[in-house]
């Protein structure tokens, strides 16, 4: 049986070295997998900015979903329009943008 959930983090980071949680670690029990079937981001501030989105895997490596991608002011922008990432147990994926709470991921 499929079980449907969403996430809305408001106000990401701006740091890469500390990127919000987008989809964390725990959102996936040990032996499942989710699919997560869209994903964007919404410029709420008075300036353009950019987000990276990155999926992280259980042994630290990366993937790029968005990396520096430009969302204009008052605007948003679409990571996953039509595509589908699979997400295991202990694969995250995080944002960040240029500004500090300047955008929102949902």
């Amino acid at each position: 049986m499929a079980i449907f959930k969403s996430a809305s983090k408001p106000s990401i980071s701006s740091s890469s070295g500390s990127p919000t949680d987008v989809i964390p670690t725990s959102a996936v029990t040990s032996g499942r997998y989710a699919v997560v079937i869209g994903l964007s981001a919404l410029n709420k501030s008075a300036s353009a900015g950019a987000v990276t989105v990155t999926l992280v895997k259980a042994d630290a490596s990366t993937s790029m979903i968005g990396y520096q991608t430009p969302i204009p002011v008052n605007s948003g922008g679409v990571f996953l329009s039509g595509k589908k990432v699979s997400v295991e147990a202990g694969v995250k994926i995080t944002a960040y943008g240029a500004a500090a709470n300047a955008c929102d991921v949902t």
